[in-house]
């Protein structure tokens, strides 16, 4: 059996690692234009969440915030591929994430590293699917269990053919709710330990001067990940108590932001409160 000490030296390592590829990259004013955008796209998409119509919203302002979404925007494009497809690349996305992980921890305890092209995947994993289209990918994969589509796009639909109702629990949907559940799960925990890791495993995060630190950011992810959730519970549970939940973690959030001030620089620090503040705002 795995021991914790063992799973946490191996995650430690894997981090490290990233940590090393990550300081290779360059962080000139391009690199920092980039997360400025990626900072924005990650953000539209989450009010695109808590600007629906579930949560009271006219569909005015629904499709002001689709028009805004850039992956609302890919898929209207491409409005004749099915959300199978999405629902089916994403579970292969995670899966050859996890692999690739796997594979770089047991290279790299046994010194046989000797490619780069393992870590710079897995990189560039991290940075699609946790800090730009999360909160979509997190969609994509739970797709089976959403019942807050239109009644053509559900799952069940999909399956039987003809406009069914919404039974993510009956047969044969159960086997792919359970499947989603668990792979968002797995995904879920990995995306909190690399929020933090990619942060917290350089001892210079901790410092006066440091860069910035993951603690705001594991928040943030987690404020995603509630939203996510919450929005597909919408179907069960009353919006209001939804949209509530969501605004008390986001002014913890912007309290948590102002009392630490995690990047050490004046724009970065605008542009992320004024998404913290955005996100308060729209579950308001």
């Amino acid at each position: 059996m795995i021991s914790y000490s063992s799973t946490k030296e191996n995650i430690f390592c894997l981090f490290s690692v990233i940590n090393e590829e990550n300081g290779r990259s360059g962080t000139g004013p391009w690199t920092f234009r980039l997360w400025i955008i990626i900072y924005v796209i990650d953000a539209l998409q989450v009010l695109r969440i808590l600007l629906s119509s579930r949560y009271g919203w006219s569909w005015a302002v629904v499709n002001v915030a689709k028009s805004l979404n850039i992956i609302e925007l890919i898929i209207s494009l491409g409005s004749t591929i099915p959300r199978v497809v999405f629902y089916a690349f994403g579970q292969i996305l995670v899966a050859a994430a996890i692999a690739d992980a796997l594979y770089i921890i047991n290279n790299y305890r046994q010194g046989t590293l000797k490619h780069q092209w393992p870590v710079k995947f897995l990189t560039v994993m991290l940075s699609v699917l946790l800090w730009t289209f999360y909160p979509s990918f997190l969609g994509w994969i739970l797709y089976p269990a959403d019942c807050a589509l239109a009644p053509e796009d559900y799952f069940s639909t999909m399956l039987h053919g003809g406009v069914t109702s919404c039974a993510p629990w009956g047969v044969p949907e159960f086997g792919l709710t359970l499947l989603s559940i668990v792979v968002v799960i797995i995904f879920i925990l990995s995306s909190l330990v690399s929020s933090f890791l990619c942060f917290e495993v350089n001892p210079l995060c901790q410092s006066v001067r440091a860069a910035c630190t993951g603690r705001v950011e594991l928040l943030w992810t987690v404020l995603r990940g509630v939203c996510v959730m919450l929005g597909l519970l919408t179907f069960y549970f009353p919006p209001a108590i939804c949209a509530t939940i969501v605004f008390v973690l986001a002014c913890f959030l912007i309290q948590y932001h102002l009392s630490v001030m995690p990047f050490h620089n004046l724009t970065e620090n605008i542009v992320r409160g004024g998404v913290y503040t955005s996100v308060a705002w729209a579950a308001l």
